[in-house]
């Protein structure tokens, strides 16, 4: 994370952590000149790390979840940590109840809007969506729609019954390791959204699986994908 001092300086914080240990590490730099960043970034890159730009909502997010599991496993907070997280949060506890919602409306506002896009990339071709074993209603009732308001309540009806967390999970872990791919092509912009519709799965963020658009296009592909299956072998 970084803010710009009014003379072009950087300050910056990096915070290591995970969802097992929490925060296991932290290191801040009161001034850096940006080409130290860029060199910082770059270095990162080298080694295989994903330095992916997103909103400030999900860095407080992110911050603020880290810091129970350090305190319930009886774990110290790394040195300095109060200090700069408060240029993030604020008065500890102030912000807890509204950074989901501000999460959630930096990702819709800045990502899920494009996110469906992705599907037109190559590396998406042979992306569909987990389906229930009985496909046959499905498909019928796809060929036999007579609007496209009749296919997007399809749409939301197949993400509403037949979405999991289990199959949410396995996408997000899709699209982050698609994330990290299209960065290291250079496609960092497509990285980012990837990233952020990913994030957008996790179950806090209370997005509604029928309103994720990234979903809602997948869903199409695969009815589309179905419905011209069973046309085609007569079923």
């Amino acid at each position: 994370m970084s803010w710009e001092h009014p003379d072009g300086a950087l300050k910056v914080l990096k915070v290591n952590h995970s969802d097992l240990h929490g925060v296991v590490g932290l290191q801040g730099w009161e001034r850096m000149a940006k080409e130290e960043f860029r060199a910082l970034i770059r270095r990162w890159r080298e080694v295989g790390r994903v330095p992916v730009e997103v909103p400030l909502a999900y860095c407080r997010e992110m911050l603020r979840r880290a810091k129970g599991p350090t305190l319930r496993r009886g774990r110290p907070l790394p040195e300095g940590y109060e200090e700069w997280v408060s240029l993030l949060l604020g008065k500890e506890g102030e912000e807890e109840g509204v950074t989901r919602l501000e999460m959630a409306e930096a990702l819709q506002a800045e990502a899920l809007s494009t996110s469906a896009a992705l599907l037109q990339r190559p590396e998406f071709r042979t992306w569909f969506l987990p389906l229930p074993e009985e496909t046959a209603s499905l498909a019928s009732a796809w060929l036999h729609a007579s609007s496209e308001e009749e296919r997007e309540g399809l749409i939301s009806r197949l993400l509403q019954e037949h979405m999991t967390r289990r199959g949410a999970t396995i996408l997000r872990t899709r699209l982050l390791y698609q994330a990290w791919l299209l960065q290291k092509e250079g496609n960092e912009e497509e990285a980012r959204v990837a990233v952020l519709a990913a994030t957008a799965l996790l179950r806090e963020h209370r997005i509604p699986y029928e309103k994720h658009p990234f979903l809602r296009a997948l869903a199409r592909k695969t009815l589309e994908a179905l419905a011209a299956f069973h046309q085609e072998a007569g079923l």
